[in-house]
């Protein structure tokens, strides 16, 4: 971009130069272009990948992009747990109320759960997740803002990734994971 640009703007000579100075910075062969010497190298030499078996190969990045959102055409047979499942998880897919619906339950029962952590405390009871207890140690207000922060960043990542299968799964996972803490609370309560 910035040869071709040197060629428009510029004399001859100057752009010479200017396209000296690229050759010398990216260290490739020069090629006569118009009339004037460029150096033009591979696209490795520029930071590209090369077609071919270089460009299957990784290239060592912790990265790993999902090409598939797991809705996949492939279907299992009529009539089997796993076709009912596959069908009800594509409607709710395409029903962004419910999504929201359901991540707005998870954070209400989240709020439950703090204020009946927060109520089960002051009866003499003792947090069992260690980092809670911690918290609650130092500061309960700072506990109280974790895991509020903690339970909104949770369904906002959701929300976020909702077109993937795994996160539509994982929403209907974190509320029922949730359900059965505040069950917990219940039975704790009463004995």
């Amino acid at each position: 971009m910035a040869v071709r640009r040197a060629l428009e703007d510029s004399t001859s000579v100057d752009a010479y130069r200017q396209i000296s100075s690229f050759r010398d910075r990216l260290g490739i062969e020069p090629r006569a272009v118009g009339g004037i010497a460029v150096k033009i190298g591979s696209a490795r030499d520029h930071g590209m990948v090369e077609r071919g078996f270089e460009r299957r190969r990784r290239q060592g990045s912790l990265y790993y992009p999902e090409r598939r959102r797991g809705f996949d055409r492939r279907r299992p047979a009529r009539g089997t747990w796993t076709a009912r499942y596959r069908e009800v998880l594509d409607e709710y897919r395409h029903d962004s109320e419910t999504i929201a619906a359901v991540l707005l339950v998870f954070v209400v029962l989240n709020i439950v759960d703090l204020l009946l952590t927060v109520q089960a405390l002051s009866m003499g009871a003792v947090e069992v997740n260690p980092v809670m207890a911690w918290l609650f140690a130092v500061d309960p207000i700072l506990a109280a803002m974790f895991k509020l922060v903690v339970g909104f960043g949770i369904a906002l990542a959701v929300w976020a990734t909702r077109r993937y299968r795994r996160m539509l799964e994982m929403s209907l996972v974190l509320v029922a994971v949730m359900t059965a803490v505040l069950i917990y609370h219940g039975y704790s309560a009463l004995f």
